[in-house]
């Protein structure tokens, strides 16, 4: 970075730049009718000035939306200024003398922003661990919603007294004292910075009931609400070469340029534009009749980077790009009925190469679902194995566990754990838990004239009077030790035996899997089965349960070595006329004892193949030539381990994570849940949920397409993954990819930047970093720098943008994009060439 100087969140170009013009835009553009006023604000200046020239500047924006201004008008804010304010225009110009608020002088642009970086001389003890800070702003800070400390977001509490962990928070409105819990000491010193993020439910710039207005060259950034907000009688507006970039993870906030649903009106014109890193790039809403984009770009938004529900909005020579978080596929233009396409836009998924996006590692797992489900599988994924071990990469395999098929194939699961696979859990019956119907049933039969089903207590009652073969008394209830479904343990089963009775009619539900255990239906009192049939559902609290339990209680009892061979080491001391010893071990305390080493000649002996999360109890004899001496004390072990569990489907919910941590589970790939309530598809600071790592199937959205497509794809997951540290497991099934696509995957994934990890180490990982008192989930903070979304010269953005009037051709930073060519980038960026005032 020779020439390019970071300086908090900006970049500040250095060099030589004396062939770029970008400090005469006020002289060039914002020439103004003689009767016109340009006015300064300066955050040095006082507002007691009259604001009239850069040597008299007002202060505030509070000061701007206090005053009147006429057509005509320009509002100056100066560059390398920064504002912990909003800006309301409180009024409106006419057809021909719009008011302009814009930048003057040189440096960064203006900068609207909630970031407000605590000093460590702000902080003093309140009591113990816990230290406050009185915050102050221009206006009074009723509300605060976030405090990031370091890269981490800290956790809200409801009073003092509930600070307990370091990065708890509390504000206390009245006062505006901030506290904080830090056991180390000051807490600047400790996390580094402590930063609140001021102006919670506020739109930095919002335009409300005004009419003609032009706003460029402003920077917003840290809003947990809005960045620009277009509400009321609003119409005729231009937005231009502006960035939104929040990265607050608040919920379906912050979004970049929102137009309220109360807007009627029309003529809105965006162009220039950034909306990175919100929940929303652009939203509109309401009934307004004219909106255009142009040049404008979306990049890693939280879901969409455009989303429209008026039909008014037309966007040409726009760039969207990864964002979505919640699913590995990219969506980012949505709404009803949606916008209008004005073309020569960039296609999906189309890599924007920007100068930096890597803020944390893009943690990514593979892994290969369903083997012991369906004949065929192992073997797909066995002539796979060779090109993994070639390209140096981690597989991880869900095995599904309750089927005859997985009984048969112990010893193939087994020979993967010993080639180092990673082997993790995929359920019992692979019964996907949102679909809760299991089967239909009605008495076919005539010789009853009633016939009522019961489910109570596991039990199954059928009372047909009349008609002994519809007679049901059945105890569905399994023995605890039957780790292989059969017979009327399972739904399969079930089934089967009612309709061999004759006089029934019993149909399973397409989603239904056969070796879902019966006992795991839902409590029926007296259901009429004559007259109709009826839908026997599962009761999902049980039937997680026993299918996460019954999982690992499967693979513990027949594989060893699981979990990259966590190991017990024993000793004890030699017998005097000892030739030697045997070590037996049990999964009971007084056994049965089972001999798995010997004969040893050292009196210690390390048992490698040993399973994690259980408790084994270990036994030793002694022999010489007399014979076999008898069992030693009883030793007991636990290795703690990380089983690994794989949803075939869940809930999403925290009665999902409950069960999952009860049954043993350190951590689960789910369908990303990623932060409690209310904020899904949030960021790795704010808390990943181990229990329900994100999942993101390779069918259908990212089969049939060409190598390029299938790449790009990959890309763009790795992108978001990276910007905002969400890990992500992909996973696919027998036959959903072919070798060659396999290798493209690795390949892309490798050269994009990937971290690959098997969902094990992921588990690890994750269970390593900062967790979230009373809850499942971790945070961890950034290793790296933040995201800098400026075009390189490979970006696809670059000589792509249309040329519009002259007033708009100045970028963000100033910069007369005109002098490079007729092609305006696409963006608030212009690129400025490498050897052009040496600027990099």
């Amino acid at each position: 970075m020779d020439n390019l100087e970071q300086q908090g969140q900006f970049f500040l170009l250095k060099g030589d730049l004396g062939m770029l013009k970008w400090t005469t835009i006020p002289l060039l553009l914002l020439a103004t009718l003689a009767s016109a006023t340009t006015y300064y604000v300066d955050p040095a200046g006082s507002n007691a000035n009259d604001g009239l020239s850069p040597a008299t500047p007002w202060r505030t924006l509070l000061k701007v939306g206090l005053a009147t201004f006429a057509p005509g008008d320009v509002i100056l804010f100066k560059r390398d200024g920064v504002w912990n304010e909003w800006l309301t225009p409180p009024s409106s110009g006419n057809a021909g003398n719009p008011i302009r608020f814009d930048a003057y002088g040189s440096g960064r642009p203006p900068r609207f922003t909630g970031y407000s970086p605590t000093q460590a001389a702000d902080w003093s003890n309140a009591s113990g661990n816990v230290w406050q800070a009185t915050l102050s702003a221009t206006q009074a800070i009723s509300q605060l919603k976030f405090v990031q400390f370091g890269s981490l977001w800290g956790t809200p509490q409801t009073s003092q007294a509930a600070l307990t962990h370091d990065r708890d928070w509390y504000y206390e409105v009245p006062s505006q004292i901030l506290y904080v819990y830090a056991s180390g000491g000051n807490p600047v010193t400790i996390f580094g910075s402590v930063t609140p993020i001021l102006l919670s439910g506020q739109s930095l710039i919002n335009i409300n009931g005004q009419s003609w207005i032009k706003i460029q060259h402003i920077q917003l950034d840290w809003y947990d609400g809005y960045g620009v907000q277009v509400q009321g009688a609003s119409d005729h507006l231009w937005l231009a070469n502006m960035s939104t970039d929040s990265q607050v993870p608040n919920a379906t906030v912050p979004i970049g340029f929102y137009v309220h649903p109360n807007v009627a009106a029309g003529d809105i014109h965006i162009f220039n534009t950034d909306a990175h890193r919100n929940y929303v790039g652009y939203r509109f809403d309401g009934s307004p009749t004219a909106i255009e984009l142009k040049n404008c770009r979306a990049y890693a938004n939280r879901t969409y980077g455009l989303m429209d529900n008026t039909a008014a909005v037309t966007y040409s020579f726009c760039h969207f790009y990864a964002n979505n978080l919640a699913t590995g596929l990219s969506t980012d233009i949505t709404g009803t009925p949606g916008p209008i396409d004005g073309g020569h836009n960039l296609a999906a998924d189309t890599p924007p190469n920007v100068r930096g996006f890597m803020r944390y590692p893009a943690r990514i797992s593979l892994t290969y679902d369903d083997p012991g489900l369906l004949d065929g599988s192992h073997q797909y994924i066995q002539s796979l194995f060779p090109m993994f071990q070639a390209k140096n990469a981690p597989l991880s395999i869900a095995v599904v566990t309750g089927y005859d098929l997985s009984q048969q194939l112990i010893s193939t699961f087994q020979s993967w754990i010993h080639a180092g696979w990673d082997l993790n859990a995929h359920s019992v019956s692979h019964q996907y838990f949102v679909y809760p119907n299991a089967f239909t049933l009605r008495y076919t039969g005539t010789a009853a004239a009633t016939v009522t089903l019961s489910i109570s207590g596991r039990q199954l009652v059928i009372t047909a009077p009349g008609d002994p073969n519809a007679q049901v008394n059945w105890d569905l209830s399994s023995s605890g030790r039957d780790l292989t479904p059969s017979g009327l343990d399972t739904l399969g089963g079930v089934i089967y035996t009612l309709n061999q009775r004759g006089v029934f009619s019993a149909t399973a539900d397409p989603n239904m899997k056969t070796a879902v255990k019966s006992e795991d239906l839902a409590d029926v009192n007296a259901q009429d089965i004559k007259s109709s049939s009826y839908m026997l559902t599962m009761d999902k609290g049980r039937l997680m349960t026993d299918e996460l339990g019954w999982a690992r209680a499967w693979m513990n009892a027949n594989l060893t070595g699981l979990d990259g061979g966590h190991s017990v080491w024993l000793s004890w001391n030699a017998g005097s006329d000892a030739t030697g010893y045997y070590v037996y071990r049990a999964a009971t305390s007084g056994g049965p004892y089972t001999k798995i080493a010997g004969p040893l000649s050292v009196p210690a002996y390390t048992d490698l193949a040993v399973n994690p999360q259980q408790t084994w109890y270990y036994v030793v004899t002694a022999f010489n030539s007399a014979g076999e001496s008898g069992y030693s004390n009883q030793v007991a072990a636990s290795v703690p381990g990380t089983w690994v569990y794989v949803y075939p489907g869940s809930y999403e919910d925290a009665s999902t994570e409950s069960i999952a941590v009860a049954a043993g589970y350190a951590g689960a790939r789910g369908s990303g849940v990623m932060q409690p309530s209310p904020n899904a598809a949030t960021v790795l600071a704010s808390g990943i949920n181990a229990q329900n790592i994100l999942s993101q199937g390779i069918a259908p959205n990212f089969q049939n397409l060409s190598d390029a497509q299938f790449a790009n794809k990959l890309r763009a997951l790795v992108f978001k993954s990276a910007v905002w540290g969400v890990p992500m497991g992909i996973f696919w099934h027998v036959n959903e990819l072919s070798a060659h696509q396999v290798g493209v995957m690795v390949d892309t994934l490798k050269v994009s930047g990937a971290t690959l990890l098997t969902n094990t180490q992921l588990v690890h990982y994750l269970r390593g970093t900062q967790p979230i008192s009373g809850s499942t989930f971790y945070a961890d903070a950034a290793s790296g720098s933040m995201p800098d979304m400026r075009p390189t010269l490979a970006a696809p953005v670059v000589n792509q943008g249309t040329a519009l009037a002259d007033e708009f051709k100045y970028d963000l930073m100033g910069i007369d994009q005109s002098q490079f060519g007729t092609g305006w980038e696409i963006g608030a960026y212009s690129f400025v060439p490498e050897l052009i005032g040496h600027v990099r």
